[in-house]
């Protein structure tokens, strides 16, 4: 079986939730937030990079893109199809509560996964990295250099700070199951509620699904939201008709707690622009595009 090399920081499992099928392929309408332009694209050709998880300098330098595809995109794929599958059941009934603990959890892993593995993850992380790989690797000479081991004088005098190194760190912050799970705990212990367009409205999506908003200002920049900043406010998107919104529980007042884990109906006309701003601010913080099931609905975000 031939080694992946072209690596998808949001997975296929995910976009095809928001695909059409055409002659047996999955389409997803894309708009390039820079040239504003629109197209038809396979799902197998959307946010994908060749080699973006490939670790040269590690034993396997393929773990990290398998960590995925065997650990986290098996759950998502079964988790988002029995999430949209009661949501749009044509029993459940508008503030039904729908969420478990066990759901709640595995969502949050995989949104904190979504998170960790996208492109702006991988630009925030670089420029730490560039910042302080020097600062240490200059510590690590300071202190074991000239201390009479002339093989590590040898190693840190030749030792070069490149790509692979970068990379190397970069996943094992990542794939860090200790991490991703200490930081799954903050969106556990938010209240959670999931949004159920009634209508012909939809949720697109993008190359950065896990939006992070404040929720005074509205600012969506990434990584300037905290997860535990009790402003901050999540939404995940996980079909046109279905999002998933995290809140802390003292935000406004806590007069949105009652909607704890609850699937709330919202109507295309009644609620039109709750949608089309989220689906604004989604174009927004992403990192290039934009993507969407029905082509009209990102054709009014560039009128």
């Amino acid at each position: 079986m031939p080694n992946p090399i072209r690596h998808h920081h949001v997975p296929q499992t995910y976009l095809k939730n928001f695909s059409f099928k055409k002659k047996k392929q999955y389409k997803i309408f894309t708009l390039d937030k820079f040239s504003k332009k629109i197209f038809e694209a396979n799902i197998d050709d959307v946010a994908v990079e060749k080699n973006f998880y490939t670790v040269k300098k590690n034993k396997d330098n393929y773990i990290w893109e398998n960590f995925y595809a065997k650990n986290i995109e098996p759950m998502m794929g079964k988790m988002i199809s029995e999430m949209i599958k009661v949501s749009q059941s044509c029993l459940i009934t508008d503030g039904a509560e729908i969420l478990n603990d066990e759901v709640k959890c595995r969502f949050a892993i995989i949104m904190v996964c979504q998170l960790l593995r996208g492109k702006h993850s991988r630009e925030f992380e670089q420029r730490i990295f560039e910042e302080k790989a020097p600062q240490i690797l200059d510590e690590a000479k300071r202190r074991f250099m000239f201390k009479g081991n002339k093989e590590i004088d040898i190693i840190l005098e030749n030792y070069k700070i490149d790509e692979d190194m970068f990379k190397l760190s970069a996943m094992d912050v990542s794939i860090d199951m200790e991490r991703i799970c200490m930081i799954a705990q903050e969106l556990f212990d938010r209240y959670w509620v999931i949004y159920r367009i009634i209508g012909n409205g939809e949720f697109v999506t993008s190359d950065n699904p896990l939006m992070f908003m404040d929720g005074q200002t509205l600012d969506v920049t990434p990584f300037h939201n905290g997860i535990s900043d009790t402003k901050t406010i999540t939404f995940y998107p996980v079909s046109p008709k279905i999002l998933i919104a995290t809140y802390s529980y003292n935000i406004y007042g806590g007069l949105l707690n009652c909607y704890d884990r609850k699937l709330i109906f919202i109507s295309e006309e009644k609620d039109r622009c709750f949608v089309d701003n989220l689906n604004k601010k989604q174009l927004e913080q992403c990192s290039r595009q934009v993507f969407s099931k029905t082509k009209e609905i990102i054709e009014k975000m560039v009128d």
